[in-house]
């Protein structure tokens, strides 16, 4: 279920899900929504609670005018910690930039942390990753031809953006996206 929660005086989008056993906390990737873990969440709050959040400036959750960075976004985990009264030692899984987050996390906070899964997760060292021969990744584009891309997406209405990503949900994240939105309001 969603719900609002204050961390660090900004509004913060949060998904629990599961009544009891380990606290599992879900970090996707940037500019990604829980939405997207809903079948891993569904199976996973069979015996264990789920907890998710969308980070500043996703979903319902408030964008400040601090920088965004690593930083920035475990003191919020640490917030959030707090606020949901999560005082018990804690899986992390973490998906992508979510993976780099986690990973700063643990560093900061290992007493808090009983495992940590990274998922496809960006890795603490950029510039080893930029060295790596990947050939299907690198074939069409260097950085800086990806980021311009990328620039060019926040230009786009939200059609014109559809139809080059189309995203695709699952009929359950269909539904879930449905639901908790009526659950939000």
């Amino acid at each position: 279920m969603r719900h609002i929660v204050d961390v660090n005086n900004k509004r913060m989008e949060v998904f629990l899900r599961g009544e009891r056993g380990i606290p599992i906390l879900i970090l996707s990737g940037m500019g990604c929504s829980f939405e997207e873990w809903f079948e891993v969440t569904e199976a996973l709050s069979q015996t264990n609670r789920v907890f998710m959040l969308h980070r500043p400036g996703l979903g319902e959750s408030e964008l400040g005018e601090e920088v965004r960075t690593s930083s920035q976004v475990v003191d919020e985990i640490n917030q959030l910690l707090c606020v949901l009264g999560v005082d018990e030692l804690i899986v992390l899984i973490g998906h992508s930039y979510g993976g780099l987050c986690a990973q700063h996390f643990t560093k900061l906070y290992p007493d808090k942390v009983s495992a940590l899964l990274l998922v496809d997760s960006t890795s603490v060292d950029v510039e080893r990753l930029d060295m790596l021969d990947l050939p299907v990744l690198n074939q069409n584009s260097s950085d800086e031809e990806w980021m311009e891309e990328c620039k060019s997406y926040s230009f786009l209405l939200e059609k014109e953006l559809k139809q080059i990503i189309k995203p695709v949900l699952s009929e359950n994240q269909k539904k879930t996206a449905f639901i908790n939105t009526k659950e939000v309001d």
